[in-house]
């Protein structure tokens, strides 16, 4: 449209010469397709065989629900029965054991930030304040939650719910973010 406005093309003759410039975008971004659809190829490509990348040991152990999944916002009927969650940002001081495990989570790129890992994590309420920080069923560290925060996690639990959320690493040094659904005030 730039390159027509430039020229200066009538508005009377502007249908004519976009059907005549359509191929040529078409073949561009087609192109431009391929090349993307290559390198992606080579990305996930392990050797001379494909491989599904195998994300179930970030899983919650059986018998344990997300609390995510059981306060979906877009459910009329549980929005108002239960309390709302909020995304919080807690400090994460990590467990001296969990360096191999942390390595693993650093196989999978963050789908939301370019430069960190991102993997799921929950929360298993222990003595207060802290609440231990998983990654399926390897502690990665321990966090600390207000009172209020605690004693409704301890109330999730003994309904088989757990809050839920994302551990950003950061691949260019040994930055960590800690993102959790915690239940909320109404």
């Amino acid at each position: 449209m730039l390159s027509l406005w430039e020229r200066g093309v009538h508005p009377e003759e502007l249908e004519r010469e976009l059907r005549r410039a359509l191929p040529g975008m078409a073949w561009t971004a087609v192109g431009s397709l391929a090349r993307s659809a290559v390198e992606i190829a080579r990305t996930f490509r392990g050797g001379e065989v494909w491989e599904r990348v195998d994300r179930s040991w970030q899983d919650l152990p059986e018998r344990h629900r997300k609390l995510t999944d059981a306060r979906r916002a877009n459910d009329v009927v549980l929005r108002w029965l239960n309390e709302r969650v909020q995304k919080v940002a807690l400090d994460l001081p990590v467990d001296e054991a969990a360096s191999a495990a942390l390595e693993r989570c650093r196989q999978f790129p963050s789908a939301n930030r370019s430069g960190w890992a991102e993997v799921y994590c929950w929360l298993l309420p222990d003595d207060a304040p802290t609440v231990q920080v998983l990654v399926g069923k390897s502690r990665i560290g321990w966090a600390t939650v207000s009172d209020a925060g605690r004693g409704a996690l301890k109330s999730e639990e003994q309904r088989g719910i757990y809050a839920d959320g994302s551990l950003f690493l950061d691949y260019s040094g040994d930055e960590m973010e800690l993102v959790c659904f915690l239940p909320g005030e109404r």
